[in-house]
């Protein structure tokens, strides 16, 4: 009886495990294969390596990120730089930058009630107590440096009254520098869901800050001290958390100036990243990594905008290797304004050539700006001012247009209601066609064709005086060698005469021989003449 249970227990215990592992299997190999999110990220297209004649940039683990040259404003690297994301303590980066236009260093910062408590209590601080003074310069670097989420609300406060108005404030740059995907809703980055920006418009906050003197010194800083407050004899000592900052680090890069790191577990690591090599200056922002792997991105695409973008200074007058600038608007001037072009820069890949790029001109208040584009992709501006005098010219050919397109108008509302074939109405259509071509063209187009007229005009001006010359030449040489002829007859002639007058006995001996000669033509024989002498003496 016992064997029996046993026997149907085991049949029962081997169906069962028949049963569930396969589903067990199943289950297994299912998770194996499931991606991580930094393995979805690793494989989502680049959108800068779509772009014809670019360099191929690496992939990165972040969800979002970009590398933008801070010269000239070209974005080297694009992985999803549109996609709004929660930027955490990266937001200081603008809290520091609106400080630093807007106060003093020596400035003193009182903390309320609620900048103190109206952080989270598990979020970064300094422990600074309430009712505590500190001088504005302390304050951008607990920001930076320790992202003190307490200073953020102290300087909000002393700024604008209050931290709601401090972010309208916030709100207000943002767009003013061209962001187009951020909402601020606090100055410090804590979790909110209406908190949010992309990688692009990071990049442009970046690129703002970096230019800013102040900015730069504080956050390229990596140790300071806050000393003794009126509530506090301890000295504060702050230390940089960007650790690609610090040689000691192994995620240290040569490279970097400064930086701001952030977190949350909303948005994962962020990071932002200035570097300077070869008098160029770069900045990289990295959103939603996980882990230190957002350092080994950052390090990565640094290395790919410095080994594959070169910056071009452009200049305003004259060559400058293959480069020139606004080729019409200085001809015939002797204005220089060469230094009023000084350090403006165009960004593109190493191996090409300025004029391999678009260009596209604009005038506004006496400046003239030119673009550069590779496709649809902005490398850069350069603006220069206009002189004077061809400030003027541009004027009267603004107006000598407007008035051709006047009288094209007329004339096709002519054509338009008296529709005529002869040959004068196409010709008047020509002529219009031509007039409409030629103010399609850009004023540097016109002053370029107006040059090569000249020019042509001056090449055959050249080219007949030449031909006249060398008829001119032609018809004296003519002249002097029949000049010469008629001397040389002249001169044979002389001789013969000459030759006469001096040996008179040779003619007559001469005429003589002649006369003696002759036999059969009547005249008389030398025996006939002495005959005749002979009969004549008797």
């Amino acid at each position: 009886m016992k064997k029996r249970i046993f026997t149907i227990a085991l049949g029962f215990a081997l169906a069962i495990s028949a049963v569930t592992a396969p589903l067990t299997v199943t289950a297994t190999e299912s998770k194996q294969k499931r991606p991580t999110e930094m393995e979805i990220n690793y494989a989502k297209p680049i959108q800068s390596n779509e772009i014809e004649n670019w360099p191929q940039g690496p992939q990165v683990y972040a969800q979002s990120a970009i590398v933008l040259d801070i010269d000239t404003g070209a974005t080297l690297y694009a992985k999803n730089i549109d996609e709004e994301l929660y930027p955490a303590s990266i937001t200081k980066v603008m809290t520091v930058l609106l400080a630093a236009e807007n106060c003093s260093l020596d400035e003193r910062v009182s903390f309320s009630h609620d900048a103190i408590w109206g952080i989270e209590r598990d979020s970064t601080h300094i422990g600074i107590r309430e009712g505590e003074v500190l001088s504005m310069e302390d304050c951008l670097y607990g920001m930076m440096l320790e992202s003190a989420n307490e200073v953020c609300l102290a300087v909000a406060e002393h700024i604008s009254g209050s931290v709601e108005d401090f972010v309208e404030l916030m709100n207000e740059k943002a767009i003013e520098l061209g962001c187009t995907h951020t909402h601020f809703a606090n100055p410090n980055g804590l979790p909110n869901k209406k908190h949010k920006t992309t990688a692009h418009d990071m990049a442009l906050i970046a690129q703002a800050a970096f230019k800013n003197e102040t900015f730069r010194q504080v956050c390229g800083t990596l140790n300071w001290t806050i000393g003794a407050t009126n509530m506090s004899g301890d000295e504060r000592h702050l230390n940089q958390h960007h650790k690609m900052l610090k040689s000691n680090e192994p995620y240290y890069y040569e490279y970097a100036v400064g930086g701001k790191t952030g977190f949350t577990k909303a948005a994962l690591n962020t990071l932002v990243t200035f570097a300077s090599k070869d008098n160029r200056n770069l900045v990289c922002v990295s959103l939603r990594t996980n882990g230190a792997q957002y350092y080994y991105d950052t390090a990565k695409l640094l290395d790919y905008g410095f080994d594959n973008f070169k910056n071009r200074e452009v200049r305003s007058r004259g060559y400058k290797g293959d480069d020139l600038l606004f080729p019409s608007i200085f001809f015939h001037t002797e204005c220089d304004t060469s230094c009023d072009t000084a350090e403006q820069y165009v960004t593109m890949p190493k191996g090409m050539k300025l004029k391999e790029l678009t260009t596209s001109t604009a005038v506004d208040n006496g400046r003239i700006t030119c673009s550069y584009s590779l496709g649809d992709v902005p490398l850069g501006t350069v603006s220069t001012t206009i002189p004077a005098t061809m400030r003027n010219i541009s004027l009267a050919d603004s107006a000598a247009s407007r008035i051709v397109l006047k009288e094209q108008a007329a004339l096709a509302e002519t054509v338009a209601d008296t529709p005529q074939t002869n040959v004068f109405s196409s010709s008047q259509t020509s002529g219009a066609m031509k007039i409409s071509l030629f103010n399609s063209l850009q004023p540097w187009q016109r002053g370029v064709l107006a040059v090569l007229v000249v020019a042509l005009l001056f090449y055959l001006i050249l080219l007949i005086t030449s031909l006249r010359r060398a008829w001119r030449r032609h018809k004296y040489k003519k002249r002097r060698e029949a000049a010469a002829a008629g001397t040389r007859t002249e001169t044979k002639t002389a001789d013969a005469s000459s030759a006469a007058e001096t040996d008179p006995t040779a003619d007559e001996t001469s005429a003589a021989d002649n006369e003696t000669d002759r036999n059969d033509d009547g005249t008389f024989t030398s025996e006939e003449t002495n005959t005749a002498d002979t009969l004549h003496s008797i």
